[in-house]
């Protein structure tokens, strides 16, 4: 799979344009950004690394994680999302435009691996939750591997849970932590997926309880995103078009997810990244940008060795953890009821 098959750079392009004006439209005063400690572990101590679309990107000292701070307050957030020009473009027009090929290059073999990896940790996925779930491309691979299976979406967009609907999908409108308490979900979840939403999310603590909120006691959780100790985003940094304030302000790495999961009281059962697209992104933004600053070994190596290598060296990121492209499978705290022994003469 190459980057141009799931971001086509002409509307890649175009999409990074309009969110770098809403960025300058809605985030130009201080009444709509806020500051935070790390997303992932909690901490206070961070270092400025650069500024993209005039937020500034620091990395964690205790955790590794990059995020953006001060970040979106939640209000301008859901103003963002709902009414932007560069969300409704995404919505509309870019991911249309890539529904197919996402569906069989993306969605076709992620749900059959979702299904076998919950199996291999001894899980089960009789009704699945997917969080965030857009056009519902994952909810009908899901579908037609798991017939049987209860399968639901949450999804905070209006149009969006219009054509959820529309394909018999049943769909909870509304953001996760707002519906956590919702009876209908409440601890009803075998697994609960969400796929690229925590680079989206600034409270992350408050969002994966949220999401844990909606699984039976030993449910899972499964979440897909970008992670800060992937190889593109370590090497091309401010140059990385998944760094796109206002949209992407999270990128957790894997000590991150590792304190984020343990603050939450869950536990992290398994990590991956299984990312195919690092090598083929740096190397398409050498090819836009000759003049890019990058270590000079990194730069030969993307640019003059032959695709076998290239592929050596995209597998070998992925096996040893170090792709933008990251799973974490959470197991949801398990309850053991009390007893109570009411007998006193014992």
């Amino acid at each position: 799979m190459l980057e141009s098959d799931i971001r086509p750079a002409e509307l890649l392009e175009e999409y990074l344009r309009l969110s770098a004006l809403d960025a300058e439209r809605l985030f130009s005063n201080g009444d709509t950004t806020e500051t935070r400690n790390c997303p992932g572990c909690g901490s206070g101590g961070a270092t400025i690394q650069y500024k993209k679309n005039k937020f500034d990107l620091v990395r964690c000292g205790q955790c590794d994680s990059l995020f953006v701070n001060p970040s979106p307050t939640e209000q301008a957030l859901q103003l963002l999302y709902k009414n932007s020009p560069s969300a409704e473009y995404w919505a509309n027009i870019f991911m249309p435009a890539v529904a197919s090929s996402r569906r069989e290059k993306i969605f076709k073999p992620r749900a059959k691996e979702i299904l076998g990896l919950i199996s291999r940790l001894g899980g089960i996925a009789a009704k699945i939750v997917d969080v965030g779930a857009g056009a519902g491309l994952l909810v009908e691979e899901l579908k037609a591997l798991s017939p049987d299976a209860k399968i639901c979406a949450v999804e905070p967009g209006t149009e969006q849970a219009a054509r959820l609907r529309a394909k018999g999908i049943e769909t909870f409108e509304g953001y996760v932590e707002e519906l956590s308490g919702d009876p209908r979900l409440t601890a009803s979840a075998d697994l609960v997926i969400c796929c690229e939403l925590i680079e989206h999310v600034t409270d992350t603590l408050e969002f994966l309880r949220a999401l844990s909120g909606l699984a039976k006691p030993g449910g899972h959780i499964l979440i897909t995103g970008l992670s800060a100790s992937g190889f593109d985003i370590e090497v091309l940094g401010e140059n990385s078009n998944a760094v796109s304030p206002p949209h992407h302000l999270t990128f957790l790495s894997r000590r991150g997810v590792e304190s984020l999961v343990k603050r939450s009281g869950l536990k992290l059962v398994y990590f991956e990244t299984p990312g195919k697209l690092d090598v083929d992104i740096v190397k398409n933004a050498l090819n836009k940008d000759p003049k890019l600053e990058m270590d000079r070994f990194i730069r030969n190596l993307i640019l003059e060795s032959d695709q076998e290598t290239r592929e050596s060296l995209q597998q070998f990121l992925s096996t040893s953890g170090l792709s933008s492209h990251m799973w974490a499978v959470i197991q949801n705290s398990v309850t053991i009821p009390e007893t109570h022994n009411n007998d006193h003469n014992i």
